[in-house]
């Protein structure tokens, strides 16, 4: 029963890493949103309650800093969601990150995912390495790839 509590944590990051492939996750084709688009971030999936305000506001800051128009509440165009995971290692703590942004129909128009390394933990709780500062790096990260999708730069004329 003890090896299958440890070995737990790594089922569970390799399901969610199954559901991206390997690296940033992108699309072949950019969104072009309206400019006026709105964006509602849901509660995040994974962190211990502690931290869900410091993801909550890590989250909105680094969205309203890659210029997404967040809507407070319900009611944004998209709503984004998403997951954290860690994996304790002897080199230290492995933070697996994924987003989506879903339709107002709830289905998914695009995914985001990442890794985040932090410094080792104890060996019974790796979110103690998790941080703010990490946890605006992983926020900024996945909001610029979210931002890079829905509002593409401009590609010049021929």
């Amino acid at each position: 029963m003890a090896a299958a509590i440890r070995i737990l944590p790594l089922c569970l990051a390799l399901l969610v890493a199954a559901c991206a492939t390997p690296g940033p996750e992108t699309t072949t084709t950019a969104a072009f949103l309206p400019a006026d688009a709105t964006f509602t971030i849901a509660a995040i999936n994974g962190p211990p309650p502690t931290l869900q305000p410091d993801v909550a506001r890590a989250l909105d800051q680094a969205a309203r800093d890659a210029g997404i128009r967040v809507r407070n509440g319900n009611g944004g165009d998209y709503t984004i969601t998403g997951y954290l995971s860690v994996i304790n290692g002897e080199s230290g703590v492995l933070v697996v990150w994924v987003f989506d942004v879903n339709g107002a129909g709830g289905a998914r128009v695009h995914r985001v995912s990442g890794q985040y390394q932090a410094p080792p933990a104890s060996p019974g709780n790796p979110w103690a390495s998790i941080d703010r500062a990490a946890l605006e790096a992983i926020a900024d990260a996945a909001m610029a790839q979210i931002a890079a999708w829905a509002h593409p730069p401009a590609v010049a004329a021929i």
